[in-house]
């Protein structure tokens, strides 16, 4: 008997709670104006604030927390370095040289595990060419072979030739 007068109690209470919700829903969107808020514009007249910047100073460490070891840290001052007078240089030219240059491109290099050497990838007048260091082909002597350049020689003059 005392379980069934719970169970009543609880329903009767359910049903309370319900009916306040389902009255809050269907009034929710009435037409009465007691609840509608009215905005008011505000004049703010006050400036706004001006922050500091927060700086710091870091404090030279006594000891090392790694080692926990005591540091004997020399203080160094800077020297100030004697002005110079910034002098004008011409820039050298070079001389024209009357070697004409084959067309040239490159591509890459390839080192292989069996030589030591590199092997350039270099196309010469639309043909392609695969070139170890100190080699030449067609007249041009490859010296020394970078990642994104190489250097060639024609005739005692040396030309840098990039990727």
């Amino acid at each position: 008997m005392k379980k069934k007068t719970i169970n009543i109690v609880l329903g009767l209470g359910l049903l309370i709670i319900w009916g306040f919700v389902t009255k809050r829903a269907l009034f929710y969107f009435g037409n009465t104006d007691e609840d509608k808020a009215v905005l008011h514009p505000i004049a703010i007249n006050d400036p706004l604030p001006k922050f500091k910047k927060d700086t710091f100073e870091l404090a030279v460490l006594d000891r090392d927390p790694f080692l926990d070891v005591m540091a004997n840290r020399k203080t160094t001052i800077p020297k100030t370095l004697p002005k110079t007078s910034k002098k004008n240089i011409a820039p050298v030219r070079r001389k024209e040289s009357n070697v004409n240059w084959p067309k040239l491109q490159y591509f890459g290099y390839l080192k292989g595990d069996s030589q030591s050497g590199k092997l350039a990838i270099i196309k010469i007048d639309n043909k392609l060419h695969r070139v170890r260091e100190k080699k030449s082909v067609e007249d041009v002597q490859v010296l020394k072979i970078y990642k994104d350049s190489v250097l060639l020689k024609r005739n005692g003059m040396i030309k840098i030739l990039e990727k």
